[in-house]
């Protein structure tokens, strides 16, 4: 294990394994969250000749993401709901992708109009709701949330629209 391509500065395993093995466990690494890890593994052959190849490296991402701001968008159709975001983070790994929902705000459960829906990295949304749920004058919200790349989020507090 090591913080650089091709290194060995943090873990080397000194073991004559055969060639039909095609893994190996290594415990009680300290691996620091937020750093890229490579492992090597080198192979030879009977006259010695020896062969590298590196990992395209591992992170230990221990933190949900940061959670954002949002502005509330007005809709000028009762049929259209909107909202934007920015401002959530992740330092480890990055933020994948946003999951978006529409609620009423005296809703019982949560995405009672519009169920929770991946909307990729988009940072707006302005999406066609079911206006048959909503009573009228009675107000609309939104909820959002980020993941990161190995599946943690973070859930920012209601949107009113």
């Amino acid at each position: 294990m090591n913080l650089f391509f091709n290194g060995h500065d943090i873990h080397e395993v000194e073991l004559d394994l055969p060639g039909s093995i095609t893994s190996h466990n290594i415990s009680r690494v300290p691996l620091s969250p937020g750093k890229v890890f490579y492992s090597n593994v080198v192979g030879y052959n009977y006259s010695g000749i020896h062969a590298t190849e590196t990992s395209d490296g591992i992170m230990v991402d221990s933190q949900p993401p940061v959670t954002g701001m949002h502005d509330t968008e007005y809709e000028n159709n009762s049929k259209l709901v909107g909202a934007s975001w920015h401002g959530f983070s992740d330092r480890d790994s990055g933020i994948t992708n946003y999951m978006w929902c529409v609620q009423t705000k005296s809703a019982t459960l949560p995405c009672d109009i519009r169920d929770w829906e991946n909307v990729v990295i988009h940072h707006y949304v302005s999406m066609v709701i079911n206006s048959s749920y909503i009573n009228t004058g009675e107000e609309v919200e939104s909820l959002v949330y980020a993941l990161d790349g190995i599946g943690y989020l973070k859930h920012r507090n209601q949107m009113a629209s």
